[in-house]
């Protein structure tokens, strides 16, 4: 082989690197082996999604063979992963929390008097007045959007339909922009990434009755809801329990009254789709018979806090309120289970949700009315923390947000 020039021998021995001038020319990288780079370096031909989960977690690279961008795994959260765009700059692929989960701020409203609280989620800490409603309201629905709360119905005949709208970003306070089609208080409340939902709920009369009409409106134009179905129990359900998945509004528990007499709580687990309108179906029981808990939801789940449980139907056994947190897997339908307590028992709670907690706020020990702001942890399943507490105790308030 010549000493200045390599033609078609091979080199078995080495280059030594201070030898090598010049530009190198491109080279067919496809026989090329042992390069140790695990499974650091992924490629194909399109981008990674947030639930492409890399097995080496942060740092791990992507590259798009088609466009030639390169990803960055920034944070690796299984199923909700950030990849940033080591190019451009721009274009990074970010998790989006559905809308029933904030990233920044809860809010309550109404309860006692018109007021909006907010507190945040990255920061324990106390919520502190924000704006108010348009008209003080207790037993409201609250839902929310990416960009508003929303509360809906109230337990006074001349203001039973109303659904009231704040802002999440500038003015906080709501005004009127619609009315439910079924008007009445205390319903269960769903948000999809389009829509709110009031499902159940009750008028006080005279009868007394509760309803099973499904509710819908619009996030996107103001407007009155419409009835889109009904729940499974024909008499009706109140002081329910909402919850979302991404695909799904679910009302829980609850209680039944209604003109032919007898009240009885109640522990089924009714979901309706947010897809196609229409009736609900049951799908599982609570752990109990209860009304009035607190309705939050994980990515994968429903928490179902606190509330007043009632030992049997008709009336009768040891009832009262209670410290139990049931849990049931969105997946799969069925049963839900006890998994946690509330550190503080109470009924008349409101349930918020950000991507790792749960919040149960407010509610009554049999007459006093809490301030509290208990913090449920959808990582570990552990007895809830107060992290913090109402500018005044609220009973029967709306959650939100953002």
């Amino acid at each position: 082989m010549s000493v200045t020039q390599i033609t078609d021998d091979n080199i078995d021995t080495g280059i030594d690197t201070s030898k090598c001038i010049g530009a190198i020319g491109a080279m067919d990288g496809s026989a090329l082996t042992g390069l140790n780079v695990g499974t650091s370096l992924l490629k194909n031909g399109f981008n990674p999604a947030v639930d492409t989960n890399p097995a080496d977690g942060v740092g791990a690279i992507w590259i798009n063979t088609v466009t030639g961008q390169m990803f960055s795994c920034t944070d690796a959260t299984t199923d909700q992963n950030t990849w940033t765009n080591m190019g451009s700059g721009t274009g990074h692929i970010t998790y989006v929390p559905p809308v029933y989960q904030g990233t920044q701020y809860g809010y309550v409203s109404g309860g006692t008097g018109a007021s909006v609280e907010r507190f945040s989620f990255t920061t324990d800490e106390n919520s502190y007045y924000i704006g108010d409603l348009d008209t003080p309201r207790v037993a409201t629905t609250g839902v929310s959007s990416y960009t508003h709360g929303y509360a809906a119905g109230h337990n006074s005949s001349n203001m039973n339909s109303i659904i009231d709208k704040f802002s999440f970003y500038g003015s906080y306070t709501a005004t009127f922009v619609g009315s439910l089609s079924s008007p009445n208080w205390h319903a269960s409340g769903s948000s999809s990434s389009t829509h709110g939902y009031a499902a159940g709920g009750h008028v006080s009369g005279p009868p007394a009755d509760s309803l099973s009409a499904i509710n819908k409106f619009s996030f996107a134009a103001d407007g009155n809801s419409s009835n889109i179905g009904n729940l499974t129990i024909s008499n009706g359900r109140t002081y329910v329990a909402g919850h979302s998945s991404t695909t799904h509004g679910y009302s829980c528990g609850g209680l039944e009254i209604y003109p032919q007499g007898g009240n009885g709580a109640l522990s089924s687990v009714d979901k309706f789709s947010f897809s196609a309108d229409g009736n609900a179906v049951a799908v599982g029981n609570l752990s109990r018979l209860k009304y009035q808990p607190a309705g939050c939801s994980s990515a994968t789940h429903a928490y179902n806090a606190g509330g007043y449980v009632q030992a049997s139907v008709p009336w009768g056994g040891s009832s009262g309120h209670t410290t139990e947190t049931d849990k049931f897997a969105f997946a799969s339908d069925g049963n839900a289970a006890i998994v946690s307590y509330l550190s503080q028992s109470g009924y008349g709670l409101a349930g918020s949700s950000s991507v790792n907690n749960g919040y149960a706020i407010g509610g009554s020990p049999s007459g006093a009315l809490m301030d509290s702001i208990q913090k449920i942890s959808f990582i570990s399943d552990t007895t809830s923390v107060v992290i913090g507490t109402m500018t005044t105790g609220r009973y029967l308030l709306s959650a939100h947000q953002v």
